[in-house]
């Protein structure tokens, strides 16, 4: 039995038929842009072409779509990366680490883009359900490995590349659902 496979059956069991991969195998894990196209203050409105999202947006497992920003039209087209696909799956990574919620068809917004307090899991590997991701960022073996492996103590984070040595057990697509459905 590998030593996380152990570890982690202290928390909970894991079928040996699993896989265990890390979060990078499997999902692309997308920033905000940062540069100097970063949005300042007065170019944030209370209206406007695409939510900006913030870390107060992205809650345990949803989104809260109150006190939100806008940027304008233009200074989406500007910004070279955040922007958010159908499916893509948001977590917090600076401050509340790990909310999360997932970007579906029910979300009333077509343009959204995230701050620097989060970032984009894009599923890169079809034997992932984005379901099933986000109900396994809620988990206690998911919580367990974002507190050991966070930096900062006024401020916790979890850079990129630290979240993407993350292990996630890997269950058949058919599991993957049946447990979606349970929790």
């Amino acid at each position: 039995m590998s030593h996380w496979r152990h570890k982690m059956s202290e928390i909970v069991e894991i079928p040996k038929s699993w896989k265990i991969v890390k979060l990078g195998e499997i999902v692309r894990t997308i920033d905000g842009d940062r540069g100097a196209n970063y949005p300042k203050k007065d170019e944030f409105f209370q209206n406007g072409y695409c939510l900006f999202l913030s870390t107060k947006n992205v809650r345990e497992d949803r989104f809260v779509f109150e006190d939100n920003i806008f940027i304008s039209k233009e200074k989406n087209e500007i910004l070279r990366s955040g922007k958010l696909q159908l499916k893509d799956v948001i977590i917090t990574t600076r401050g509340t680490l790990g909310n999360v919620a997932l970007y579906d068809e029910k979300i009333p917004y077509k343009h959204i883009r995230i701050n620097s307090g989060m970032l984009i899991l894009r599923i890169i590997n079809e034997s992932l359900s984005n379901y099933y991701l986000m109900k396994f960022i809620t988990s206690p073996i998911f919580i367990s490995q974002l507190k050991e492996k966070q930096t900062g103590t006024a401020q916790p984070q979890i850079p990129a590349n630290v979240l993407k040595e993350i292990q996630i057990p890997l269950p058949p697509h058919p599991e993957q659902n049946r447990i979606v459905d349970k929790i």
